[in-house]
């Protein structure tokens, strides 16, 4: 576990959300730094941004997962779908999901 994991960590341990967000955003953001945001930072941060009620963040969150080519998990589709109330956003998280499952059981058919 990286220290900067362990940080985030224990802000949101603490409900210190502000400064779990501020830590992941320098680690975005900071183009020398040697640690970058893993999958289960980002899943982290997605289940910390639900607790907080800033579901909005978490969708943004999930993207740019996409945009930085972090594999998304059961983990973080699951984390998605647990506080969404409209059905457009589940049904589209759901076909992401099947899309995700339909293309690696494809390659290991191969």
């Amino acid at each position: 576990m990286t220290f900067s994991f362990t940080f985030i960590l224990i802000h949101l341990q603490g409900d210190k959300f502000k400064e779990a967000e501020e830590v992941f955003d320098n680690l975005l953001n900071d183009e020398n730094s040697p640690l970058k945001p893993d999958q289960k930072m980002f899943n982290m941060m997605i289940y910390m941004f639900k607790k907080a009620g800033s579901y909005e963040k978490a969708r943004k969150t999930f993207a740019l997962m996409a945009e930085r080519g972090i594999e998304q998990s059961t983990v973080t589709y699951n984390s998605l779908m647990s506080f969404e109330t409209n059905y457009k956003e589940v049904s589209n998280i759901y076909d992401q999901v099947f899309a995700c499952l339909s293309h690696t059981t494809l390659l290991s058919e191969v």
